[in-house]
């Protein structure tokens, strides 16, 4: 439950002077790593308020602790300065600005994704890990890099989204963090106070070229030596062990990892505070029972500390934590005697000291906020809840409790969603944790010299942590297992106020907390059907299209008399799922996948195991789409396929669809044109039988420039009502092809804050100067489109549906990563069952019944 969980009962004091200091630090941390030219008019100005209000305490001592502030405040924003040059160098930002390619070394410090791993020799950027929900990407720390003929050195870090390559003698062994790598690549911009100096996109994947060596070669052995045995576990307690005991990840699958965030356990997924907590309770308790001094214990419990860090590796949540625990440890050593906050205070600041970017890390402020409840919230919460029930009890209660109060409001930042039963779900899997935990190390350890002592120990932590995926499973099946809540800053503000009334009314009289307890139930009661009102009457009561809100991607959905279609489906299954219930579409009669990027395809088979059926399924008639294995798989579901290209239509309800791209070849081949340019565009343009909402639409897929000429030759003058944009508002535009479509309303379907600068100036100037009206989902969310009367007469009725904020995920290339649905081997054509040319397609085709896709 935090850094400093295990040593509760010691650290409940109440000293707070150091507070305020660790306060204005994080907020000039964040100050400064987001406007960098600020940090050292800030440090300036911050050190002579110091000396000032230093001064003039010798009249008025309470000045003092103002004095404090505005000097630990000096001392982020210089080092903030001081960092800047050094972790985002000029060359780097103004390469990504302009995407300019970059070949750097360095250190590989996170990774993310066993998918990340390209088999030996494979240089083609391709993925290897089928089951993957989203691109894996890595860290590296650099040593040195070049861009545009400039060179620069140590200290800054690249996010880089691809695959790492590794030698051929590692076989199918992940990298190890510390590994040094050798990459190539186009940069991109990250996001402002970003930890990174940039993003970059690989063409090939990097190289590996030397292994860490030392403590981290011999710990990541270890870890491999255990992932490999919990495979032979069964079961759920399989898949959370390794993240339990050594911070490996990589055995959790989709839907557990879903169902623990429901139940609000996602932090026992992998190494928290806690887990650092544990570990050095556990070596102090041993130590002292062999009779050792209070130095060599304290001394002793951080050597353990250091080795258990390299072991479930140092990435960027367990560095936070280790940290927060060596500072507890050094202050324990000292003679004075510190309380609670004032160490979990000055911590902060010493992390944030060392590493400004900390403070718009999430991770960071949920691990100093679960502190922070747990010494200021569990004694008065337990105290009364002691009054009702056991005492010991309530402070099985009162522990989750707080710390699940100080942390909601952050929480809500990410996800729009209240766990009703996380307190209650934390009260019966949080205790199995620390024994997993413990056993799980202790089995790792022995697995090398002792391997079947090793494998038992591993069985006895498979108990708990299969108790902890039980309780998960069950408790995310109860009803309302998240209940609604207000997205964004105002949430957060609204849970924030909700949890400070609670506190105060701890102290008073019961009946005021009652009643404060009945008004916020009308409050929040009040709120969600507010939310349900206002959502319905924003979407016009007859719509034909919608760009679903899917961050950086596109979803476009499209509704007829006959059934609804779906151009595409993102990368990102919740949002596309959110989108569908939104505007009450259960089921697809017919998906058409444009080409197999992972922002146009990742969803797909999430439609099928979330029970919604595709009866047919369209993409382009390519050789890529003939070999595309998600499309033997959607196959088997049940789902006609069809290949299409220009030429080809068919009706569906009162829309026709018309293919205006790809070009098959002159035998009628497949074309060979793939990726963006060879993306299915489609005219979708209302029949005579047509009575509302009679509006045209363009759909332009990721197709480039050259490839949007050749569609005009090969389509002089298309006409459409609506442009879906192509490729999200890129600079690889045809501005002819905008102004020959002469479209009122131009849809972009973007991500906020992509790395990629999408829509650029450049293509929005496109559709304005055609007389198209531009439509961002980054700015709208959901964009629903309907029609005031027939035939287009009236002018289109257009609705910006806010749907629920998500987590902010890393823009992903898809030019860079191309996800594959697994299996290498080309689909095969049953002579019972051929791919039916497209023409087929129309109302009289039967939706299948649908089937659960494995």
């Amino acid at each position: 439950m935090g850094n400093l969980g295990a040593l509760a009962e010691r650290l409940d004091g109440r000293d707070a002077r150091l507070v305020p200091a660790a306060a204005g630090a994080w907020v000039m941390a964040w100050i400064c790593v987001t406007h960098p030219s600020l940090a050292w008019v800030c440090g300036i100005g911050l050190a002579l308020l110091a000396i000032v209000l230093l001064a003039a305490a010798r009249l008025r001592p309470a000045l003092a602790t103002f004095a404090v502030v505005a000097a630990v405040m000096a001392l982020l924003a210089v080092s903030a300065g001081a960092q800047h040059p050094v972790r985002s160098p000029e060359a780097l930002r103004a390469g990504a600005v302009e995407g300019l390619r970059v070949q750097a070394t360095g250190t590989l410090t996170t990774l993310v994704g066993e998918g990340a791993v390209a088999a030996p020799g494979d240089d083609r950027g391709r993925w290897s890990g089928a089951q993957l929900q989203e691109p894996s990407h890595f860290e590296v720390r650099l040593d040195s890099f070049e861009v545009d003929g400039r060179s620069g050195g140590s200290g800054a870090s690249l996010l880089a989204f691809g695959q790492l390559s590794m030698p051929t003698s590692a076989g199918e062994r992940l990298p190890a963090i510390g590994s040094r790598v050798e990459l190539e690549g186009v940069l991109g911009p990250a996001d402002a106070g970003d930890s990174v100096a940039a993003l970059v996109f690989l063409d090939a994947p990097a190289h590996v070229v030397a292994a860490p060596g030392g403590l981290l070669e011999v710990t990541a052995g270890a870890r491999d030596r255990f992932v490999d045995a919990a495979r032979t576990l069964p079961g759920l307690g399989a898949q959370l062990l390794p993240g339990l005991s050594v911070g490996d990840t990589r055995l959790v699958g989709a839907e557990l990892d879903e169902r623990m965030k429901t139940a609000a356990l996602t932090h026992l997924t992998a190494v928290s505070g806690a887990n650092c907590a544990v570990v050095v309770a556990a070596t102090l308790v041993l130590a002292r029972l062999c009779g050792l001094r209070r130095g060599v214990r304290l001394a002793l419990a951080a050597a353990v500390l250091a080795v258990f860090v390299a072991l479930v590796t140092p990435e960027g949540s367990v560095i936070r934590a280790s940290i927060m625990a060596m500072v507890v440890l050094v202050l324990e050593a000292t003679p004075r005697r510190s309380t609670g906050l004032a160490l979990v205070a000055l911590a902060t600041v010493v992390v944030l000291v060392a590493d400004p970017w900390r403070s718009r890390d999430y991770g960071f402020a949920l691990s100093v906020l679960a502190t922070v409840g747990l010494l200021t919230l569990a004694n008065p919460i337990g105290d009364r809840l002691a009054r009702v029930m056991p005492r010991p009890v309530a402070l099985m209660l009162a522990v989750p409790a707080s710390a699940q109060l100080a942390c909601q409001p952050v929480l809500l930042l990410l996800t729009p969603e209240l766990p009703l039963y996380g307190i209650l779900a934390n009260v019966l899997a949080a205790p199995a944790a620390p024994v997993a935990t413990l056993a799980g190390l202790v089995g790792c350890l022995l697995l090398w010299a002792a391997p079947w002592l090793g494998q038992a120990l591993l069985w006895v932590a498979w108990l708990p942590a299969q108790w902890i995926g039980l309780v998960a499973m069950a408790v995310s099946d109860w009803p309302g297992a998240l209940l609604p809540w207000p997205g964004g800053l105002p949430g957060a503000l609204l849970c924030l106020a909700v949890v400070v009334a609670l506190i105060v009314l701890l102290h008073c009289w019961r009946a005021w907390l009652a009643l404060l307890l009945c008004v916020a139930l009308v409050a929040y009661v009040g709120t969600v059907i507010g939310q349900a009102v206002h959502l319905s009457r924003s979407i016009p009561s007859a719509w034909r299209y919608a760009a679903c809100d899917i961050g950086q991607g596109d979803a476009l959905l499209v509704t007829t008399w006959s059934g609804s279609a779906l151009i595409d489906t993102g990368a990102e299954p919740e949002a596309l799922l959110a989108c569908l219930r939104t505007l009450g579409v259960d089921e697809l009669r017919l998906l058409v996948l444009t080409h197999f990027d992972l922002d146009h395809t990742g969803a797909a088979t999430a439609l099928l195991e979330s029970g919604v059926g595709v009866g047919s399924l369209v993409v382009p008639d390519t050789a890529e789409a003939r070999a595309e294995p998600l499309v033997d798989e959607l196959r088997v579901t049940g789902a006609q396929v069809h290949y299409a290209a220009s030429g080809d239509s068919w009706t569906l309800g009162d829309l026709a669809w018309s293919v205006l791209w790809p070009k098959r070849g002159s035998g009628g081949e497949p074309a060979s044109v793939g990726g963006n340019d060879g993306s299915l565009v489609t005219l979708l343009e209302p029949t005579t039988s047509c009575v509302t909402v009679c509006l045209s639409l363009a759909a332009l897929a990721d197709l480039g420039e050259e490839a949007q000429r050749g569609l005009l030759r090969e389509h002089p003058h298309p006409r459409a009502d609506i442009v879906k944009m192509a490729h999200h508002g890129s600079r690889d535009q045809s501005a002819q092809l905008y102004e020959e479509l002469s479209s009122s309303i131009g849809l972009v379907s973007v991500g906020a804050d992509n790395g990629y600068g999408h829509p650029t100036d450049a293509a929005l100037g496109m559709l304005t100067a055609a007389g198209t009206r531009p439509l961002r989902t980054d700015e709208l969310g959901t964009i629903v489109i309907g029609e005031g009367g027939h035939g287009g007469s009236d002018p289109p009725a257009v609705a910006g549906v806010a749907t629920a904020p998500r987590a902010r995920r890393r823009p992903v290339s898809s030019r860079a990563l191309r996800a594959r649905s697994g299996g290498s081997s080309p689909p095969t054509t049953d002579a019972s069952n051929p791919p039916s040319p497209v023409r087929q397609i129309g109302v009289s085709v039967a939706r299948p019944d649908a089937r659960r896709y494995h």
